[in-house]
């Protein structure tokens, strides 16, 4: 995934590339640019319009805009005003195109095949559709962990309610200020039995904070699976 400095790079080449309509011209006339300063953390800093004079902790749940999805959304607001029936035009398939350029933009930056996206409404949306909706059978397992957050474990369980369905959960570390790859590897190489259907787990922990190795866990399930 990005770092800080890939981030601002890519923040400012959406910024560049987002096209003003006329309605953004005084908007954009208006807007004068500060000179960027040259620590990174600081240039990320000043995307964003928090004030300063607070902590922000609520950012996970509620967050402020970067500027270049400030501009995206005048951007669109000013297309609202000038055209309505034009900008949600179902005919044209407007909302259709819209939709499917955010996939391919997600999918550049994922590494992904932009048909491997799904949009959702949040994401506990999307848990639900997932583990909502996955064909586990009464002999199989969704194993997961400890470490998800609550909403997972919420619809974990009423997927068991419901269906009847097998919930196991495990613990992929003892302390996430000693944590290692090596550690998580092998708490899901020994959890994994031949009823597990489903391994499902979050990539950066909000309870802790740990983001868990995606690539190496993938590659572990491979491993797994050539055996069954």
């Amino acid at each position: 995934m990005s770092n800080r400095r890939d981030f601002l790079k890519q923040a400012g080449i959406l910024a560049a590339a987002l096209p003003l309509g006329a309605g953004l011209q005084n908007v954009a006339s208006a807007a004068t640019l500060a000179p960027l300063p040259r620590d990174k953390w600081a240039q990320l800093r000043q995307l964003f319009n928090q004030d300063p004079n607070y902590m922000h902790f609520s950012n996970f749940l509620i967050t402020t805009h970067p500027k270049p999805v400030r501009e995206a959304i005048e951007m669109h607001r000013a297309a609202l005003d000038k055209n309505p029936g034009l900008a949600m035009d179902w005919d044209l398939g407007v909302i259709e195109q819209r939709e499917e350029d955010v996939r391919v933009w997600a999918g550049k930056y994922l590494q992904a095949d932009a048909r491997q996206i799904a949009l959702t409404g949040s994401t506990t949306e999307g848990l639900a559709m997932i583990y909502g909706g996955v064909h586990v059978r009464l002999d199989q397992e969704i194993l997961t962990t400890v470490h998800e957050h609550y909403a997972t474990h919420t619809i974990l369980q009423l997927r068991t309610q419901r269906d009847g369905t097998k919930v196991r959960k495990i613990a992929l570390f003892k302390d996430p200020q000693t944590v290692t790859q090596e550690e998580i590897l092998a708490s899901i190489d020994r959890s994994i039995k031949p009823e597990t259907r489903v391994l499902g787990m979050t990539w950066v922990q909000s309870g802790s904070g740990v983001k868990t190795p995606i690539s190496e866990i993938g590659a572990l399930v491979d491993k797994h699976n050539r055996h069954r």
